[in-house]
């Protein structure tokens, strides 16, 4: 059973591992795109297993915005609505600490998960590298959790 928490600072090189895992060797994102650098103020969220981390989330301030990005999950945990409930988690745990409003770009499967949770669509699904991205937000009022 999973258990859905905020990530720890001794946890961060098996997060780091599981985000260029999915990013860089699933789908060719280049890796220097996969970590959030320390100003931009990182609050990760994980999803753990029997103390194996399983599944990532991360929320970062950009322009005085909340953005959320670095989802990802093990191959063999997808499927099983461990995802949907570490989104969950994770945008109670950010609306809760006094976010309005995240902005993201979502994958098809995350765009999925997204709406069902009241994320809105503002804007059209644009290439990136071996899929596409679509503009998102969430607002604390929307969030159906």
């Amino acid at each position: 059973m999973a258990v859905y928490r905020r990530a720890r600072e001794d946890e961060m090189d098996a997060i780091m591992d599981l985000v260029v895992r999915t990013f860089t060797g699933e789908q060719d994102i280049p890796s220097e795109m996969n970590y959030i650098e320390e100003q931009r103020n990182p609050h990760w969220f994980c999803a753990e297993d029997r103390g194996r981390i399983i599944g990532t989330i991360a929320f970062f301030q950009e322009n005085g915005e909340w953005h959320a990005g670095r989802f990802a999950m093990e191959p063999e945990f997808r499927g099983r609505h461990i995802g949907s409930e570490l989104i969950a988690y994770a945008f109670k745990e950010m609306f809760n600490a006094g976010a309005g409003e995240i902005i993201m770009e979502g994958r098809p499967a995350t765009v999925h998960i997204l709406t069902k949770q009241g994320a809105e669509i503002t804007g059209e699904p644009f290439p990136f590298y071996r899929s596409t991205c679509t503009p998102m937000r969430m607002t604390r009022e929307k969030f159906r959790r």
